[in-house]
């Protein structure tokens, strides 16, 4: 199978895989439109049209999401009723995903068809395809209005093609399109094509998850032999990767072919019907791998690889297993060879689940089983565990491998002779939250005296032991990297060593970690010292301090350490005086609204004022989680709304809550248990809602200060039961009726008199 050819990037970016030319099937016509779908944003086309010159066999697959969306319940249907024949174009909108939107939804779906199979001159033909912001229905009228534009603009040049994988993406940062040729064993002299297209970056777990694809060949396959061809192939590309672990309520992956090359039709049990089902494959495989490589902050693409196991399924729950951890992602991204959370992973994979039985976990025999990465320059793989016995690690080469943009976890369990593979990414911090971090102390918002006494240790040159206390997200780990820019240029890279104390894999880690970074070589400008940032370091014991504090006497002429704190009182007298302290206050709410005022006219956010309150409110100072909060609701919404946030943040919305503590203090007992009652059946934790009753009662202007005090009394004394354990709603409702009683006439409690 011959590949198309991809645009080279001098950067390296995404660029490299959007194809410059393409080879595409014979008989099939694209087009990408725009038409008002995507809301305030008419630069991008957000209509796709791709149509056949003749009648296709078509098979799909379905998101498992149990809300599916109206065109996943639609095409199912249609498809059903057709016999997998009969199909001849494909209509998608992106922008809203008409999920969750009732009958409504299923009749505009319906509609779609309907405008597609007029312009084509024929019925029951269309098949449809939604994505974007779930809950809302569609802009029908626009669509429907617009089909017959997207009609005339079908073309199959490759522009062609590429404006409509344009028009299906959502937060894609680059169309995924791909083609190639291939021939058949009964047919070796035609060349067939074949061609696909997808889009997805975040919510992608197997079983398929925001994710629409559509894959088209002019070979002459059967209808009866298309499904199966298709969810072989779907197996092993599109359900073997992930990203966030999220399932969506849209996903579709379509497979159409219209014979228009001619040659012998595919059947079951064919000789062609085997060397297809390889290319589709194969051709499924590259598709899905373009999804993991755009997920949404990923900065690695990484193969997990298990093999020598008992069985299939038990290699791909433990591969899936390791695909989803969090912590093995996370570890990744932090370029921390930790193969315990592989291994961990690893442990955990087979136990049953409800729905999922399976008796393997024999298979996994711990003395029989290995962990090694496999980096992807072709160098030698650095084995972490050789039969059930962890290896020497050598650090800097696991750093080397780690910092490859692709690589591979290699698990080989010495049970049988069974494989699987899946393909995922690490996790990152959030991409607004990095793209805006500041470079320089210039940028560091807040804690201006803080900020001044390091702009004069960058000034003089020399850095002493310092310890940054402060509660996280206000810029304590952001300022010492700033400061160590300045202070070291070019060397930067090299002379910073980032960790956390809390790693799990024991302080000793950590402190051989530093011991071979102060012992390493760097150049650095005179008078300069290497730098170690020590995160969480108030999470160690004493006894962990005390051994770190040899070890920072040891190394002291080389190299300088900043221990960052929630709490500085936590960090042991002998280590406080050998540092300066340096203390940072909770950012001021005006501080927060200026930064994201900056990123979201940066990014051309959409946002409404209320919006921005909600994102200063739950952040509570936190820079980073108001960022975080910022880019969630946006990438999921398109809107910034008050409502929107705090559906992202899953927290009860502090309009409801100020209702309800209103109502106690004008003594309304109903009218507060009834909100309460409202927000409880919502889903809301007891935490949840009195950590919000705690916020939004410091918050009301027409609370005296008595009475805000009287409150905040009451409902810590509530909380103090919760976290004891006592959560129910029972506990909430006598907290505000006792808030109620609060400025409630004391007669009306009186007995009354005999």
């Amino acid at each position: 199978m011959r590949s198309s050819q991809f645009q080279s990037s001098a950067h390296g970016g995404m660029k490299k895989y959007v194809p410059t030319k393409g080879t595409y099937p014979i008989g099939f016509s694209a087009s990408g439109t725009i038409v008002g779908v995507k809301p305030k944003n008419t630069t991008k086309p957000d209509l796709a049209f791709l149509v056949s010159d003749r009648p296709c066999a078509a098979a799909a697959v379905f998101t498992k999401n149990k809300f599916q969306a109206a065109p996943v319940t639609f095409s199912r249907s249609l498809l059903e009723k057709k016999e997998n024949q009969g199909i001849q174009g494909v209509l998608i909108n992106s922008g809203c995903a008409n999920a969750v939107t009732g009958k409504g939804g299923l009749e505009d779906a319906a509609k779609m068809a309907q405008a597609a199979d007029s312009c084509l001159g024929q019925t029951d033909g269309t098949i449809v395809m939604s994505t974007g912001v779930i809950g809302q229905r569609l802009p029908i009228d626009k669509i429907v209005n617009n089909v017959p534009a997207a009609h005339n603009a079908l073309g199959s040049s490759h522009e062609h093609w590429l404006a409509c994988a344009k028009a299906i993406c959502t937060t894609d940062t680059f169309p995924k399109l791909i083609s190639r040729t291939f021939t058949l064993p009964s047919s070796s002299s035609i060349q067939y094509r074949i061609a696909g297209m997808t889009k997805g970056a975040g919510m992608i777990h197997p079983n398929m998850a925001t994710l629409l694809g559509i894959i088209t060949t002019d070979a002459v396959i059967s209808p009866a032999a298309l499904p199966s061809l298709l969810k072989h192939a779907v197996d092993r590309s599109f359900n073997s990767i992930t990203i966030d672990g999220d399932t969506s309520t849209n996903d579709t992956l379509a497979l159409l072919a219209n014979g228009a090359a001619g040659g012998r039709e595919i059947v079951k049990g064919s000789p062609d019907y085997d060397a297809f089902r390889t290319v589709l494959t194969g051709f499924a495989i590259e598709l899905a791998q373009l999804i993991v490589r755009d997920g949404e902050g990923a900065t690695k693409f990484v193969t997990i690889h298990v093999d020598r196991a008992a069985s299939e399924e038990a290699a791909r729950r433990i591969a899936s297993t390791i695909a989803r951890s969090p912590l093995v992602k996370t570890a990744l991204y932090g370029k921390d060879a930790n193969w315990g959370r592989i291994l961990c992973a690893t442990g955990y994979s087979l136990i049953s689940e409800p729905g999922m039985p399976i008796n393997d976990v024999a298979d996994i025999i711990p003395e029989k089983t290995n962990v090694s990465f496999i980096p992807s320059d072709g160098s030698a793989e650095l084995k972490l565990l050789v039969n059930g016995e962890p290896e020497q690690v050598d650090e800097a080469r696991a750093a080397e491998i780690l910092e490859l943009e692709d690589l591979e976890i290699l698990v080989r369990l010495g049970t049988g002779d069974k494989e699987a593979t899946y393909w995922t990414c690490d996790y990152s911090h959030e991409y607004m939250v990095e793209k805006y971090r500041p470079v320089f102390l210039d940028d560091v918002v807040g804690n201006t005296e803080t900020i001044e006494r390091l702009k004069i240790i960058a000034k003089d040159g020399n850095m002493p032991h310092v310890i940054i206390s402060g509660m996280p997200g206000i810029g304590k780990t952001t300022s010492v990297l700033c400061l160590a820019r300045q202070l070291l240029g070019d060397s930067y890279k090299e002379a910073v060593l980032e960790l956390n104390a809390s790693d799990e894999r024991g302080i000793e880690v950590v402190r051989q970690r530093i011991k071979g970074f102060a012992q390493k070589k760097v150049t650095l400008p005179q008078g300069r010292h290497k730098i170690v940032i020590l995160d969480e370091a108030d999470s160690m014991t004493s006894g962990a301090q005390q051994a770190l504090r040899r070890t920072m006497e040891i190394y002291s002429n080389t190299t300088r350490f900043a221990f960052a704190c929630n709490q500085s009182n936590k960090i042991i007298e002998p280590l406080q005086s050998r540092c300066a302290i340096l203390r940072y206050a909770k950012l001021t709410d005006a501080q927060v609204v200026k930064r994201l005022l900056q990123i979201i006219e940066a990014e051309k956010v959409e946002y409404s004022d209320d919006g921005l309150a909600a994102l200063v409110f739950s952040a509570e100072g936190d820079m980073r989680q108001a960022i975080n909060n910022l880019q969630s609701t946006f990438a999921g919404f398109g809107f910034v709304s008050g409502d929107n946030v705090f559906k992202v943040v899953d927290s009860p919305h502090p309009i409801k809550v100020q209702a309800m503590l209103k109502a106690c203090y004008e003594g309304n007992v109903d009218s507060a248990l009834d909100t309460l009652r409202e927000l409880w059946d919502l889903g809301y934790s007891s935490h949840d809602i009195i950590s919000t009753m705690f916020k939004v009662t410091k918050t009301i202007p027409t609370l005296s200060e008595h009475s805000k005090l009287e409150f905040i009394k009451e409902i810590g004394f509530t909380h103090m039961k919760i976290l004891e354990g006592v959560q129910t709603l029972l506990q909430l409702s006598g907290c505000v009726v006792r808030l109620c009683k609060l400025n409630m006439d004391p007669k009306k409690f009186q007995a009354p008199k005999e």
